[in-house]
Parts: structure tokens; sequence; C-alpha cells
């Protein structure tokens, strides 16, 4: 799919994935002036993302003409005390958006999910993994009301890294005990996770934009890599010669998380390159703490 005479509107730009996305855009040669951002101070407050006419108000005073926009979702809390503005921020206001874009020729609507929507116990247990979790089945049961449902897709993502590392995040917490020389406890690492590093995914999603969505309207994107957390976490420790810092089995892991199931390699021409998780990981991790 041609890309010249689209517009893209990146929602969430300055965060991790939503960054990276933007700054694959913006590489591509004569796109970068189509490319729009909307802070969510102005889009995604209560006021405006809950009320579908100023909703599409605030799009349309920003971009102009609806038609043929590819708008991607990558807004969002991962993590959040407060349960409705988690679910606004997750579920409803995506579910309003999308409402609005599909009703324009040519435009599509992108969001994000996680792999383990999939799995029934981690959803019940998790709030974020629950709003992600309902995203997608509305998003399903809206596709399939649709005569043509080939403009909404949701991506099932697993663990993302990059930097800057989240502190509450695994890799942020290693990091701290890394650089204070603190203690790391772990539960015993079972689970089984795929770490993508978010640039591999931004070409994914730029790959995407260039295709008609023939897939859907959930598509998992996995690399097929897997590695149990307490491999992971005992790879970094021992190439920081840290290995005394490292306390496994002391903490006890979140109910439902995967053990056993690993996934099927995602089309490498969407898909095209997936660094190893373990080498990844550690290369990040060092220039985080090079970085002070």
């Amino acid at each position: 799919m041609k890309l010249d005479h689209r517009k893209t509107l990146i929602l969430g730009a300055s965060g991790l994935l939503g960054k990276a996305i933007f700054n694959r855009f913006g590489v591509e040669t004569g796109f970068s002036e189509k490319i729009y951002t909307i802070p969510w101070s102005e889009i995604g407050n209560p006021d405006v993302g809950l009320d579908v006419h100023r909703l599409t108000g605030c799009l349309e005073e920003k971009l102009g003409d609806l038609i043929d926009c590819d708008v991607i979702v990558a807004s969002g809390l991962i993590n959040s005390p407060d349960s409705a503005q988690l679910r606004h921020s997750n579920l409803e206001f995506p579910r309003n958006l999308i409402q609005v874009v599909s009703k324009y020729p040519g435009s599509r609507c992108m969001t994000f999910g996680t792999i383990h929507e999939r799995f029934d116990a981690a959803v019940f247990h998790n709030a974020y993994f629950m709003s992600k979790y309902l995203l997608s089945q509305w998003i399903s049961d809206f596709s399939r009301q649709r005569p043509y449902s080939g403009g909404i897709l949701h991506l099932r993502l697993h663990t993302l890294y990059g930097l800057p590392l989240h502190p509450r995040m695994f890799l942020g917490q290693i990091a701290e005990a890394l650089k204070s020389g603190s203690p790391f406890k772990m539960s015993s690492g079972e689970q089984l996770r795929e770490y993508h590093h978010v640039e591999d995914i931004a070409e994914c999603v730029f790959r995407l934009f260039r295709k008609e969505w023939l897939w859907g309207p959930v598509l998992e994107i996995s690399s097929g890599d897997a590695v149990r957390l307490r491999d992971l976490a005992s790879a970094i420790f021992r190439e920081f010669k840290r290995e005394g810092l490292l306390q496994i089995g002391d903490v006890p892991a979140s109910a439902g998380e995967n053990r056993t199931e690993t996934f099927q390699r995602t089309d490498p021409d969407i898909l095209p390159f997936s660094r190893d998780p373990i080498t990844g990981v550690i290369d990040t991790l060092k220039r985080h703490l090079k970085s002070g």
C-alpha cells in the first residue's frame, strides 16, 4: 500500500512504543510531514475521549479530512491504582476512537494489547491484562458487525524493552539492583517470555501499514524465541559479574503466567528481525547503566 497520500496519527508518541513508531515512520523519505501527534491532555481526557462528537472535532481540527488516515493508538496505562483511569485509557478511549475512525472511507486504526490476553487466569488477576482483553473482545465483535473489517487491527505483543527502562518493570528493577549493588529478589522464574526490542516492533508496525490488512482483527506478533525469566536473569547477573545479588525463588510468581506455551514466529515479511532476547537485553542494560 502506498503511503504518499495518507496521513498518520500516532497517539502516545512520547512513550516507549509510540516514540519508536514515530521515529520509524519519520525516517521514510517524504513521509515525516504527514505524521501527526495529539497530546493525551487534549484528546484523551474524559471530557473529549468519552464524547464521540468532541473526539471527532478534535481529530478534524488537527488532521482536517479524516479520509485515508492511519491512526496508531500507542497510548495507555500499564499500571494504575485507579481502576477507572485504567479502564478509560485502555478500553473506553480506544473503543470510542475506533468508532469515529471507522466512519471514514479508507481510514484504519491500530491498537496494542498483550499476549497475556490468551491466559484466562492471568487476565482474571491483572487489571491491565483485563483491560486489553476486553478491548480485543470488543474489537472482534465490532468488526463482525461491519461489512468491511479490514480497517481495525489489534496487535498482541510480548514484553517490550528499550531505553528508557521503566523503573517498575522487571528490567528496570534489575538495572537498579546492578547500579546500587542491592539484592534482586525474584520468583522461581519458570515463566516463559519473549522479549522484543521496541525498535523491532516499530519496524513491524511500519510494514503492516504498507500492506492491506487481511488478518485479524487480532494479530499476534511473536519471534518464537522464548526465554525463562530465571535464565534471562542469571545471564544478566553473570554478564555483570554480580551473581551474588540474584535471589531466585524469594517472591511468589503472579497468578496465571505462561510456563509452557511457545508461539510460532510471525511471518518474516511482517517481523523481519527480532534480536536475540538475552543479547539484546544485556546490551540495553549496558547502555542504560553507562548513561548513568
